[in-house]
Parts: structure tokens; sequence; C-alpha cells
């Protein structure tokens, strides 16, 4: 991505797909990027890899299976409530297919 460089990844984590559960596994990391871009337009960034992954986004099928799929987790510790973007990202508590690869990268936050 323009002006990001990657910091830390996490390991990959297979677990069962979430929402629509008839679908093959899901694998799950966490990353730590520098970057100059501004929240919303490292969001629109990441979209657009997915996008040349492959990714079609279909809003009659929700969860569904998809090649790549980014979510904008945190963004240091700025809080945003945007159109398309919340930071913290909504569920970041609720999923622990985020939470064991994100505390890997990030204990303190824990």
């Amino acid at each position: 991505l323009p002006g990001t460089r990657l910091r830390q990844a996490s390991r990959l984590y297979a677990t069962p797909a979430w929402g629509k559960e008839d679908q093959p596994p899901f694998v799950n990391a966490a990353a730590s990027v520098e970057t100059t871009l501004p929240a919303d337009e490292l969001l629109q960034a990441m979209l657009a890899l997915e996008q040349r992954f492959g990714r079609v986004r279909d809003p009659a099928v929700h969860w569904g299976p998809r090649a790549l799929d980014l979510d904008l987790l945190l963004y240091g510790a700025q809080v945003l409530d945007q159109p398309g973007l919340q930071v913290p990202h909504p569920y970041l508590h609720a999923r622990a297919f985020v939470l064991v690869p994100l505390a890997e990268i990030a204990p303190d936050l824990a």
C-alpha cells in the first residue's frame, strides 16, 4: 500500500467459517503497519487490494466466500465513527478469530 510498511504480522490461524458457516474454514491473521495515509484513505487502499485479489462485494451475500477480507481494526488510539469506517472495528471485542492473532502481535492491547 502506498506510504505504508509492514511492521509485524501474526501467524496464520485456520478457524471455522463465521456468520455463514456452510463454507470452507477462514484463514485469519493480524498485521501492524506504519502508514502516512489517513484512516479513510488506508481503508480505501485496503479495499482496492481486496479487489485486486478477486474480492467481489455482493450486498445480497453477507459473510459469503471471498479470496481476501481486510479489516481496519485499529488506527493508533483514534476513535472514528464515519460512514463506512468505524475504528476500533465495531466487532473487534466479540471475535476470537480476530483477538487471538491481534494479541500475538500486540499483547499490550489486551
